[in-house]
């Protein structure tokens, strides 16, 4: 449910996701997100491509269900419904409560997060079904798996829980189990202090949006509500440590019963916020995204250093990693991983269904398959559910070295090398001019303009009067040149090569029609497509084809608005310049955002250009009709 741009506490609450309803509706359990036991949910599978085997795994696991941390909540609940007991304040349902906290609290024995057997049961499950489908990776004579750990008690139990499986399937495997401080590097890392500080902020403010129903949740568990509540602290707070301990049962095998004295907004409100706290902090978020996919790379760079060894020795069957949800959530992020290394914001993130994620044992496998030329494909399964992938076209089956070089792709944001001043009239968009050497610049007040590399500027084609261009782009194969007209919504073309002829090619009726936020850029694509952005109201990418018209419409979440777009061939990549967020985007072809920079030393980023040849990418200023060259490693 998108928050629009007011703060989060000035607004009316949302109308509730139905699909999220629906889902919590049919297993409440779900409403604790990364409490919720294990669900083995299996879908449609892609066949494999013809030839091709499955020869190994890379694995990574969270610990399965497990004890809550109790701190001081257990007690505090004991004392209070004790002393409510005590004073003949329970319903029928509150001596139910009691007594089912007593439980909890009996078999939780003053050991937080110790794995329940129901934990060790989820991990040996989920290696049997491994088993079973792909046999032909672990059966034979020297097949060798590699399990580590993290050094916490039920990541450790976790792991001999799955190994043991695997060996009663196959006696014979050549098991090594292994762990240690180092290995934290590789299967436990958490975002810092001050994410955690700072997502805090957001929460809390969050949870000012909603009041939980303490009177109907006082209605029925207390025979007098108002006598009830003299006798606790804060009925809130007593309200959310009753939900947890709610929310853990199903550790035990236990039923929901206890979650059924929440209403359906409460438990869809926790829900919420459980979520929103995992993305915006583990997850690849507008906010904090970047700098917590930081701490994995040791984590990608151990998976694509084991898999080259068993593809080139031949006997490695498979290298499990156990540790924690927030590992398991940022790792699948910087692989980009569908479902979960989306670029959403706080207030993007609130419709994002935590409890399909990152449940107790949640999972990321990645299968590797081979023909008889060694060529080899790899799929993913998140939760033992097949997954794409934002950041490669295709799938579910990837070329192995395709996926290393888009791991690898990760582009690094420098200093502004130069500032190129131009008298180019607002310069609204960027492109490669025809010659190569310098560029063409979209004017908002009049046409398109050339710029040489020295910053002098002509008129290349303008209008008589007032032309509101706002994009420009070149076939690289014609030469020909296609601009837009903002409020026209035109898209059009000036043939090469004297650039006179200027065709309507395209109008774009339905969105921004006579308006200030209609068509700000275009980018030629391939095949005889270009990219179409209408600004915001909505914040529209059209690919549109010369021959076939539209051929796909996306309204982006990832970005406020689309200011300019640059399609990059060298790297299958959509960048959109957002100049209401100050941010330059590097997206998929579908408008995805992979990964974001803020530019806020420009003033108003309207135009995008990738150079490779010079390791830069340049920012046309509405503003000041300056190109800043910004350098950037590894692009």
């Amino acid at each position: 449910m998108m928050l629009g741009s007011q703060s989060l506490s000035a607004q009316e609450p949302e109308a509730k996701n139905p699909l999220i309803v629906r889902h919590i509706h049919e297993n409440l359990q779900r409403a604790g997100i990364n409490t919720n036991p294990y669900e083995y949910l299996p879908t449609e599978e892609t066949p494999v491509p013809r030839g091709y085997k499955p020869f190994y795994i890379s694995h990574y696991g969270r610990h399965g269900s497990r004890n809550a941390w109790a701190r001081d909540s257990y007690p505090r609940l004991m004392k209070e419904f004790g002393t409510l007991q005590e004073a003949g304040l329970l319903t029928p349902e509150g001596e139910k409560t009691f007594d089912q906290i007593k439980e909890i609290v009996n078999l939780h024995a003053g050991m937080d997060g110790r794995l329940t057997p129901r934990g060790v049961e989820e991990h040996r499950q989920i290696a049997g079904r491994m088993y079973s489908k792909y046999k032909r990776v672990f059966h034979g004579r020297g097949r060798k798996v590699r399990a580590i750990s993290s050094i916490v008690p039920r990541c450790l139990v976790s792991m001999s829980a799955f190994t043991g499986e695997l060996l009663s399937r196959e006696p014979g495997l050549d098991m090594s189990w292994d762990t240690g401080e180092q290995f934290m590097k590789i299967c436990s890392t958490e975002d810092s202090r001050y994410t955690q500080k700072s997502v805090r902020k957001l929460l809390d403010e969050q949870a000012r949006r909603h009041v939980p129903d303490t009177a109907a949740f006082m209605g029925r568990l207390f025979t007098d509500p108002a006598a009830a509540r003299s006798i606790m602290t804060d009925p809130v707070l007593t309200m959310r440590k009753t939900f947890d301990i709610a929310a853990i049962r199903g550790s035990y095998y236990m039923d929901d019963s206890m979650l059924r004295i929440f209403s359906e907004d409460d438990l869809y409100w926790y829900a919420q916020n459980i979520s929103m706290d995992l993305y915006l902090r583990q997850c690849n978020s507008v906010e904090w995204g970047d700098e917590r996919m930081q701490p994995v790379q040791l984590l990608v760079d151990d998976i694509v250093t084991k898999a080259d060894e068993a593809i080139v020795g031949g006997n490695i069957a498979a290298d499990l990693r156990f540790g924690h949800e927030y590992q398991l959530l940022a790792i699948s992020s910087r692989l980009g991983v569908k479902g979960v290394a989306e670029r959403r914001s706080a207030k993007t993130c609130l419709d994002w269904p935590g409890y399909l994620y990152s449940p107790f044992a949640c999972n990321l496998q990645m299968i590797f398959y081979r023909n008889r030329g060694g060529d080899v494909l790899v799929k993913f399964y998140l939760n033992e559910r097949e997954a794409k992938l934002i950041t490669l076209d295709g799938g579910p089956y990837y070329k192995w070295e395709d996926l290393k070089q888009a791991f690898a792709y990760h582009p690094v944001m420098g200093e502004v090398e130069e500032e190129l001043a131009t008298s180019v009239p607002e310069v609204s968009g960027v492109c490669q001019a025809p010659d190569g050497k310098g560029f063409l610049a979209a004017s908002d007040e009049n046409g398109v303009w050339y710029v040489s590399p020295s910053g002098e500027s002509r008129k290349f084609f303008v209008s008589s009067g007032w032309l509101d261009c706002e994009g420009v782009t070149i076939d690289p194969q014609t030469k020909d040149v296609y601009y837009i007209v903002e409020g026209k919504q035109e898209l059009r073309r000036l043939s090469a090569p004297d650039y006179t002829d200027n065709q309507l090619v395209f109008t774009l009726k339905d969105a921004g029609y006579n308006t200030n936020s209609g068509l700000e850029g275009v980018s030629w694509y391939k095949d005889g497509m270009l990219f179409l952005g209408n600004q915001r109201k909505p914040n529209l990418l059209v690919k549109y084809s010369l021959k076939d018209g539209v051929v796909a419409r996306t309204e982006l979440v990832g970005t406020r608005e689309i200011a300019d777009l640059y399609y990059d061939p060298v790297r299958n990549k959509l960048w959109i310049a957002d100049s209401i967020n100050r941010t330059l985007n590097m997206c998929n072809p579908d408008g995805e955002v992979l990964l974001s920079w803020p530019v806020p030393f420009i003033d108003n980023g309207e135009g995008i250009y990738v150079d490779h040849e010079n390791s830069c990418v340049w920012v046309g200023d509405d503003t000041t009709s300056k190109l800043y060259k910004i350098h950037f490693d590894n692009l």
